[in-house]
């Protein structure tokens, strides 16, 4: 596995976006959209967002782990749980950053334009924000269209920030990012209930692989 290469593991096929030789890692992206599912299936609730808040097992996040990943025997055994940082929001707290621990996930904001997804402002290099690796663009303009396989045919794919939208009308709400299938342009939704497309990232142990 090299960087900026494509592998294709149990026929998915994923770019390779960066490789950490200290640890024997490979960052891997998957190159189409793969599966659709909710981001939560309670979220008519427009007051709170974020990847790990939820228990219940209808969001994309236990989607992943639980369906998705399962069902992919050698990316089962090659991909290793790491931490990852995001964006919640909540009417009432306002945005926070927090973490879990993951073996499959989603990009985030930082991962696709190098902005901090709550301003949209450069990131300093000493705040690591929600980058999934290093604290500059991970994926590149060009890799954000992206085709779906058979089968899957959503029109956005999620990533996994969520921040707070302040509109005079609606008043202020929680949204997910999401990026256009199409041309790869950015949009907020609110409706976190709408089954999107999904695209894994994922580290993996490139001696095991």
């Amino acid at each position: 596995i090299r960087d900026s290469s494509t592998v294709t593991i149990d026929g998915v096929e994923f770019y390779v976006l960066a490789v950490d030789e200290d640890n024997d890692l490979a960052l891997l992206f998957s190159k189409d959209v793969v599966a659709e599912h909710v981001m939560r299936e309670n979220g008519g609730d427009y007051s709170t967002g974020g990847w790990n808040a939820y228990s219940s097992s209808w969001t994309a996040r236990a989607y992943l782990h639980e369906e998705w990943l399962p069902n992919h025997s050698t990316l089962s055994q090659v991909a290793q749980a790491t931490e990852i940082s995001f964006y919640t929001s909540s009417r009432y707290d306002g945005e926070a950053l927090e973490s879990s621990t993951d073996t499959v996930f989603l990009p985030s904001y930082a991962d696709l334009t190098g902005f901090d997804a709550r301003e949209e402002e450069d990131i300093a290099a000493e705040e690591p924000g929600e980058y999934t690796w290093g604290n500059s663009q991970l994926i590149p303009n060009s890799l954000r269209a992206a085709s779906c396989v058979e089968g899957v045919d959503p029109t956005w794919w999620w990533l996994r920030t969520s921040v707070l939208d302040v509109n005079s009308t609606t008043g202020t709400r929680a949204v997910f990012k999401q990026v256009f299938c199409s041309n790869g342009s950015l949009y907020s939704t609110v409706s976190q209930n709408s089954a999107q497309g999904i695209r894994p990232m994922m580290w993996v142990r490139i001696s095991a692989e």
